[in-house]
């Protein structure tokens, strides 16, 4: 029988849960049972907890399908630019390893441009190519940068750093939505594995533990767990 690794675990997780409410079910009627006697009221309550389940689960791969992600919708974003007239104004007066970091800054957002307009007619830039790293200015780049720089000059590079921290996140994300989904098939049942040599034998092991939390996350709410 073939089943989805996922669906596995799922019902591995399942049957813990099942379990633990059996034990949570058998403490309450044990407290039940400490109440009404007189003799035992007096006594601490047992209580039957299940605080770590591990699982040893051979199987074996029997196919694995990808998923083709949803297509990208990525919108047009404006065109944002230093003009070479403004660049040459930045970079007056400014220390060569500054003007190095700007020039370098330059290059990287336009690189980051043309892979974002590229990606929004085929995602599958993101397999070959990666995201430019982005060189950081520091608060005395700036200020050596700007210090006698024209005002549209100033205006341009702070539109240029804020666009390139946001074209990094919107490229990282859209390269993480853009990779195919895999599901694994796995057969673990007895009869699959004794007709298969050992060696092909995949293990996984699974360790599930009970975290006690004061508060879960129910839909966006958080939610007092009663002790």
């Amino acid at each position: 029988m073939t089943v989805e690794f996922g669906e596995a675990v799922s019902a591995l997780a399942n049957s813990l849960v099942a379990a633990r409410h059996a034990l949570d079910t058998a403490t309450a009627d044990l407290a039940a049972v400490y109440e009404a006697d007189e003799h035992l009221r007096s006594l601490p309550v047992p209580a039957f907890a299940l605080a770590e389940a591990r699982f040893d689960v051979p199987y074996v791969v029997d196919s694995v399908e990808e998923i083709r992600p949803p297509r990208l919708e990525l919108v047009r974003r404006p065109v944002v630019a230093i003009g070479e007239r403004e660049l040459a104004s930045l970079l007056r007066g400014a220390p060569e390893d500054t003007g190095a970091r700007l020039r370098r800054l330059v290059e990287q957002h336009e690189r980051m441009r043309d892979l974002y307009d590229r990606a929004r007619e085929d995602p599958e830039v993101f397999r070959d190519e990666p995201i430019p790293d982005v060189e950081r200015l520091s608060r005395a780049d700036l200020a050596a940068l700007t210090a006698s720089a024209s005002a549209p000059a100033r205006e341009q590079l702070l539109a240029v750093v804020r666009d390139v921290q946001e074209l990094q996140k919107a490229l990282r994300t859209a390269a993480q939505k853009s990779k195919p989904r895999q599901r694994l098939f796995i057969r673990l049942d007895a009869e699959s594995l004794a007709g298969v040599p050992p060696e092909q034998i995949q293990r996984a092991a699974l360790t599930f533990r009970d975290v006690q939390k004061a508060t879960v996350d129910v839909g966006g709410e958080r939610v007092v767990v009663p002790d």
